[in-house]
């Protein structure tokens, strides 16, 4: 059976630079695979998945419940309201509020954009259908965090809780990976995305 990662900690957490991590560490990575997430799993094309959906409570118990594959997980260990702020900074939490507007107010004109309809529920599903912002946030991530947590723990699957300080070694002990002679990788300080 073959083992695949699954980074299920919230977007803006590092899950880019993480992803590079794995790519250095010669994992096959996919970061954000949205809709196509169990058929490139079905299709074995990667072995390590972060990002939209992956962070998505019963996304985590679906992977959990996968025959096929030995699932392993990583949360990224980041201050809420640093997240917030890099949520802020780089205008996710404005789309986020667009994409919950546009959807809960106008679900019935959206008509063909799946993307927005997965980007919202994935979220939403996240967050207790809460809509989340800066009076909540601490609340909603705490929830989403505890939440992944019992389920790892409920289908006695391994997890790391990683947080960069930690340097290589628990990250290349956990993936079964030699640590490389690269420093970490520090992606999308100030940007959306980033070429991995």
């Amino acid at each position: 059976m073959e083992t695949i990662y699954f980074v299920v900690s919230l977007p803006r957490t590092g899950t880019s630079s993480l992803s590079k991590m794995a790519t250095i560490c010669n994992l096959r990575q996919n970061h954000a695979p949205h809709v196509n997430l169990f058929n490139k799993i079905s299709r074995k094309e990667f072995d390590f998945y972060s990002d939209t959906p992956v962070f998505v409570p019963s996304v985590i118990e679906k992977i959990c419940d996968l025959e096929s594959v030995n699932p392993k997980f990583i949360y990224i260990n980041r201050n809420f309201t640093e997240i917030f702020e890099s949520w802020e900074k780089v205008g996710l939490l404005k789309d986020y509020n667009m994409m919950y507007n546009r959807y809960y107010m106008l679900k019935d004109d959206l008509g063909s954009n799946h993307s927005m309809i997965f980007d919202i529920q994935s979220y939403h599903e996240s967050f207790d259908d809460t809509h989340m912002n800066e009076n909540n946030y601490n609340e909603l991530f705490q929830k989403h965090q505890d939440k992944v947590f019992q389920i790892i723990k409920d289908k006695s699957k391994d997890l790391l809780v990683y947080n960069f300080d930690m340097g290589w070694e628990p990250f290349c002990k956990f993936i079964d990976k030699g640590v490389p002679s690269e420093e970490l990788p520090y992606l999308n300080k100030n940007k959306m995305f980033d070429k991995i």
